[in-house]
């Protein structure tokens, strides 16, 4: 059996074993996080992956806490993350300008220009700038989870990976819909949901992506949930997705790329508006083995922002002068 064929088979494995884990859960994931059912990791495939040129990493954020959820860049360039029941904002020159109180632990958010969309574990809590809280949407049942928010003009499109459903509200907490549920008649597969990391983005056109994590893949989706198309692999390769579930983030550059996040193989890596691979932004070597929760956003000058709760730190990299190309 060759080194391919060896390295197909324990992935397989690793899926079938965290299904049957995931099976015997009932489907709930645990109130801290995935814990080892989803640790899933190989050693790096061989040759270099760090974070070389043309991307080098800045000096971090030091955040004063590891439990870290979310982070969002707003139009206006302001810098928020979750830490814990906090909402924690930067200071435009670095470090945390001031924390405000969060009406229980977060898991995501969204920035708008007057409102901050924050995911608790069942619902939706909106906040303004201040720390306000102005409403707290319905509970979404005690199977919710979740992971991301994407907010674009009057849209708030919510992920659920408890539920294994993308919910779509109007910015004033009424629900509009909901996609994802499996359906074969309809010609809906149905979200891959193995394990709460399960990431949604608008692209600069107006898309709306968003990650199957269990198939490996990035759709295209409009907002009534038709697939208009998706891009991605299965391989422990950069240029694809390996593990039980990836990738478990995702944020798109304002040139329309998209930057990734893993776990189990913790990099980030840079794909083309087709979905084409074009880089490794930040390989294994430049986390802790055992990193997850690396949640991605992109700041207005290109800058890729990854939260690191093992090093309780917020870390960006930033594109070298006349490196590389999308």
């Amino acid at each position: 059996m060759g080194r391919s064929e060896r390295r197909a088979g324990i992935l397989a494995a690793a899926i079938l074993v965290a299904g049957g884990l995931l099976a015997l859960s009932g489907g709930r994931f645990p109130a801290k996080g995935p814990g080892e059912a989803f640790s899933y990791r190989l050693d790096p495939p061989e040759g270099p992956s760090p974070g070389s040129p043309p991307w080098r990493e800045l000096a971090p954020v030091a955040l004063g806490s590891r439990d870290l959820q979310g982070v969002a860049v707003a139009a206006d360039g302001a810098v928020a993350i979750i830490a814990g029941s906090e909402l924690a904002w930067l200071a435009p020159g670095g470090g945390v300008a001031r924390r405000v109180p969060l009406p229980g632990p977060g898991f995501c958010l969204a920035l708008a220009a007057d409102r901050v969309f924050v995911g608790l574990r069942d619902r939706v809590a909106v906040l303004d700038r201040d720390g306000a809280v102005a409403a707290s949407w319905e509970s979404l049942g005690e199977r919710a989870w979740l992971t991301s928010i994407a907010v674009r003009g009057q849209d708030v499109l919510v992920a659920d990976a408890g539920n294994r459903l993308v919910w779509r509200f109007d910015r004033g907490g009424r629900l509009l819909g909901f996609f994802g549920r499996r359906d074969p008649a309809a010609g809906e597969e149905g979200f891959v949901v193995p394990s709460p990391y399960f990431d949604l983005a608008f692209d600069p056109a107006g898309g709306l992506r968003v990650v199957n994590p269990g198939e490996h893949r990035v759709q295209l989706r409009g907002l009534d949930g038709r697939v208009v198309s998706a891009w991605g692999e299965t391989s422990l390769g950069p240029e694809g997705f390996s593990g039980c579930c990836n990738p478990s983030h995702l944020a798109i550059l304002p040139d329309g790329s998209f930057a990734t996040s893993e776990k189990g193989i913790p990099r980030v890596t840079l794909y083309g508006r087709d979905g084409r691979f074009l880089e490794v932004v930040a390989g294994p070597a430049s986390f802790a083995p055992l990193a997850i929760d690396l949640d991605l956003a992109v700041d207005a000058r290109g800058r890729i922002l990854v939260l690191d709760p093992l090093r309780g730190e917020l870390r960006v990299f930033a594109r070298e002068v006349g490196g590389g190309g999308k």
